[in-house]
């Protein structure tokens, strides 16, 4: 049985373990059947139903982790990034973008700490906008090269891609990156998430 058919499988038991729990509850309220026997598995399918819940919600978690994708980016080039976020969702994936992610009053560097270390590879848009020397995306930059680690170490948690002729940072010089001139990058990109996150 596959992953997938496994959890329908579940979730599907968790459901009418809830339907027998309400059940059971129905009939122990209009006095039919044994109450003890009832009330116990009343509450022993309630209980079941709630872990399997807690379950779900936590896989669901830890899947939305692994599919975390970071995006940095010059505040010039936000037209172009809010496309490529809207197509990373489309595509399941789950980006951190800051525009979506930062609430009015939040501390912006715990913030944006916060979300590189829950995010499993990073994309760095690469242009003649961006500047590294400013605190915030150098700090950025070598915040992800540090902490994130790919599942192969043959990739790097940190993918450049390209929106003109601006050559890739330095720190990245050797890892191969997506230009998005070409009508392809997208699915392009799309193939090398896969491949960094596992999937």
């Amino acid at each position: 049985m596959k992953r997938d058919q496994l959890t329908e499988f579940i979730n599907v038991f968790a459901v009418l373990a809830s339907v027998a729990a309400m059940t059971l509850a129905i009939f122990d309220f209009k006095g039919i059947g044994d109450s003890k026997t009832t009330m116990l598995l009343g509450i022993g399918t309630s209980i079941y139903a709630a872990v399997i819940s807690i379950y779900f919600s936590r896989l669901k978690q830890r899947r939305l982790r692994q599919r975390r994708v970071f995006i940095m980016y010059s505040h010039r080039d936000q037209p172009f990034a809010k496309e490529l976020v809207a197509k990373l969702k489309a595509s399941g994936y789950n980006p951190w973008f800051d525009v979506d992610e930062i609430a009015p009053g939040q501390h912006i560097p715990e913030t944006v700490t916060n979300g590189l270390a829950q995010s499993a590879v990073a994309l760095l848009l690469v242009s003649k906008n961006l500047d590294l020397e400013k605190a915030t995306i150098g700090k950025e930059l070598k915040v992800a090269l540090a902490t994130m680690k790919s599942k192969d170490e043959s990739f790097s948690p940190v993918i450049p891609v390209r929106l003109d002729d601006t050559d890739v940072p330095q720190s990245l010089s050797n890892v191969s990156w997506i230009d998005f001139r070409d009508p392809e990058a997208f699915e392009r990109l799309d193939r090398g998430l896969k491949r960094v996150l596992g999937a």
